[in-house]
């Protein structure tokens, strides 16, 4: 009876809106007009919205989702048995020979690879090759008509910048977000797993659980970076996500794909960050700088002549601002590139060039050292 009483009082208030409304007795109350001013409000919003459909179209054929999966055995008191595990992230084709790019973590450890392409292809995928430090990896797969993304130019990143970011999130695929830069060159972040080379790209633009790997572009379409990582709580977004950006991506993958392998520049000394003791101690006062704390032997900055407590205030002309900087703009070099160093000795200005190497492995950077004994070991 509620029920019936409820819909019985329908009709009464329908009239009323409707006496209200002026619809009745053949009159039509028409809606106010949008002035000169509101209507160049809304051309210019409905100019954006084209421009992120746009983005948003342009980017999604070259996003692939990607399912891992990998063997586990299993305890029992009385038997054991093998079960899979399984996994998701999001990558993106750089290549159009079907090279893809995503994050080291999304395939860290698995067995089997299948990317899945936004117009329902499967394949089994292969890993080329994977930069823990910098947690990239690229895939390889096998057929036709892959449309490749399209990398924005270096440094072309502002903060305020609409960005896109597309992945699977939840398995949820070709999922698209927007948002802004929120900022440039986060690091010493609490990452369950940090990698040494962090330079990343926060962004309110909503990244969760299986967008890993996915790409964040600007309103053309263009990557800009590579979704990585969020700030949570409880595995939910909560409006800070990290992406890396496409300087280091870039690097990682023209190293993997046009040799196969991926071979970082090799400088040869471990640094430390200034602090005011330092400082007051080697007469320096400047604001940037880091500290060489060793000089490994044979390596290009014992050759070129740097030596311990030397204090590196500019890499090629830029301030040095912590190891993190130094380590990073390094890490976009080249084998073979020649760096200009400047710095702080004997309360003045050196400049010294160097050519990096090829790293040459895991070589113990506490190696000899030569110079002045300013520290305790």
């Amino acid at each position: 009876m509620p029920r019936l009483k409820r819909h019985l009082a329908l009709p009464g208030l329908l009239a009323c809106l409707l006496l209200s409304s002026g619809l009745t007795n053949g009159q039509v109350t028409k809606q106010p007009a949008p002035d000169a001013e509101t209507l160049e409000s809304l051309a210019h919003a409905e100019r954006l919205s084209k421009a992120f459909a746009w983005s948003a179209n342009r980017i999604r054929p070259s996003v692939v989702e990607i399912a891992t999966g990998r063997r586990v055995r299993t305890g029992h008191p009385f038997y054991r048995r093998d079960a899979i595990v399984t996994g998701t992230g999001s990558g993106v084709i750089v290549d159009e020979g079907g090279f893809i790019l995503t994050n080291h973590h999304v395939i860290k450890d698995v067995e089997g690879i299948v990317v899945s392409l936004h117009d329902g292809r499967e394949f089994h995928a292969r890993l080329v090759g994977a930069d823990p430090m910098a947690d990239l990896a690229v895939l390889k797969i096998e057929g036709n008509d892959l449309v490749a993304a399209t990398f924005a130019p270096s440094g072309k990143l502002s903060i305020g910048q609409w960005v896109l970011a597309v992945g699977s999130p939840f398995g949820l695929e070709l999922t698209v977000t927007a948002g802004i830069v929120s900022a440039t060159g986060r690091r010493s972040l609490d990452f369950s797993s940090p990698h040494m080379y962090e330079n990343y790209i926060q962004t309110d633009a909503a990244i969760n659980p299986g967008s890993s790997g996915g790409p964040l572009v600007n309103l053309r379409g263009e990557v800009v970076g590579i979704n990585t990582a969020i700030q949570t709580k409880d595995g939910g977004y909560l409006g800070i996500a990290f992406a890396i950006p496409v300087d280091m991506a870039r690097n990682v993958v023209d190293s993997l794909v046009q040799t196969g392998s991926l071979v970082r520049p090799f400088l040869g000394i471990t640094t430390l960050d200034l602090d005011n003791p330092i400082r007051h101690a080697l007469g320096y006062e400047g604001d940037n700088g880091v500290i060489v704390y060793s000089v490994l032997e044979n390596s290009p900055a014992y050759q070129a002549g740097i030596l311990r407590a030397d204090i590196i205030t500019h890499l090629d002309n830029e301030p040095v601002l912590d190891m993190g900087l130094l380590s990073r703009t390094l890490a976009l070099k080249q084998p073979g590139d020649q760096c200009q160093l400047t710095i702080y000795r004997d309360k003045k200005p050196v400049t010294i060039k160097v050519t990096l190497a090829p790293h040459p492995g895991n070589i113990p950077l506490s190696g000899q050292t030569r110079g002045k004994n300013w520290m305790n070991d």
